[in-house]
């Protein structure tokens, strides 16, 4: 199995930068090397087609773009087949929709969204629907602006959900699925300061969690999708209750089975577990797991018997052993080296 690391990229580094690939073994864990894959600025997210030939990466710097990239699966060599603009500044994440016709992409600097159109060949087109957001919340100096940090299709495929950071809001957009165009947009105020940056559906449909960057939160919440309605029903710390320093949370999992959430901690450097109840769909903690220094990312294997963390600032990847009965993680050998890790693809 390949895993292809994405990461920030420097111009003062002159060896090859971009998407480093290695190998799994899902059996063992075993991670090896196997060289930078593809050449390209700051892939900090990366989405990738059902059946792995395609990949689609963000260029997360001013004026950014997303890239169409085609995968040997024989070789796992990569190659840039084209790359159109993400409609804004410093794109931060891009999702394909279910049918894999579109590519969604969220500019975090320029809090602008953009639909683009996968061509027949697997190739981009520029935007056939486009957003900008607007406003500002309480902590002066994250939230002065609006900042689209995800954009997410909706399990029915009729919504697509922006987390905006800036302005404390989750934005809900009516979406085309044949045309791609977006409706007008309802909003759903989260906690002032909050700072929702990531959200993920459980499998049932019936919630979604959200990740929040600046108060070290997670929000569960019921999803009505007929309706479109995203109803908040518990927050809940990322953090233990004796820990009151600066944390960036970042990366939310749901495990396959709906039964675990996970929540990466920046400083506080840890991936928090939690048990869902069932009925009601709110959270409790089982405990924490330690990884490396400011973990950007987390991400399963296809299983969902490893979790791997992309630790930006350690230079390093942290892979962890998850116990699908207990939800627990535990560390598994030692730290994998990468430069500024962003995002890990596991393709088989």
């Amino acid at each position: 199995m390949d895993l292809y690391i994405g990461s920030y990229t420097s111009s003062d580094v002159t060896e090859p930068q971009g998407i480093t690939r290695f190998s799994f073994d899902p059996d063992s864990g075993a991670i090896a090397r196997l060289g930078v894959a593809l050449e390209i600025a700051s892939p900090t997210w990366i989405t990738a087609s059902g059946d792995g030939t395609r990949l689609y990466a963000v260029t997360e710097v001013d004026g950014g773009s997303v890239a169409a990239i085609a995968r040997d699966s024989e070789t796992g060599d990569l190659r840039e087949r084209n790359r159109v603009s993400s409609f804004g500044d410093s794109p931060c994440y891009a999702t394909l929709t279910a049918d894999e016709r579109f590519v969604l992409v969220a500019n975090y600097s320029s809090a602008t969204i953009a639909v683009l159109p996968v061509q027949a060949d697997g190739t981009l087109g520029e935007a056939v629907a486009t957003a900008a957001h607007s406003g500002s919340s309480v902590v002066v100096d994250r939230q002065g602006e609006a900042h689209a940090h995800q954009i997410v299709q909706s399990p029915d495929g009729d919504s697509v959900l922006v987390c905006d950071l800036g302005t404390d809001q989750v934005v809900v957009y009516p979406f085309d699925r044949a045309s791609g165009e977006l409706g007008e947009p309802a909003k759903v105020d989260l906690q002032p300061g909050a700072g929702p940056r990531h959200l993920a559906f459980a499998p049932n449909d019936a919630f979604a969690y959200i990740i929040d960057e600046l108060d070290s939160t997670v929000v569960a919440a019921t999803w009505d999708g007929p309706t479109r309605t995203l109803t908040p029903i518990q927050t809940i710390s990322t953090l233990p209750a004796d820990v009151t320093d600066t944390n960036y949370p970042s990366q939310i999992l749901v495990s396959p089975d709906g039964r675990f959430v996970y929540g990466a901690n920046r400083l506080h450097d840890s991936v928090v577990e939690y048990a869902v109840d069932a009925g009601s769909g709110t959270l409790s903690v089982i405990g924490w797991a330690p990884v490396g220094e400011y973990p950007r990312n987390i991400a399963f294997d296809p299983d969902a018997t490893w979790v791997i963390a992309s630790n930006q600032h350690a230079g390093t990847l942290t892979l962890l052993a998850r116990d699908a009965e207990s939800g627990d993680l535990q560390p598994a050998g030692e730290p994998i080296p990468v430069p500024s890790p962003a995002i890990a693809v596991f393709l088989p």
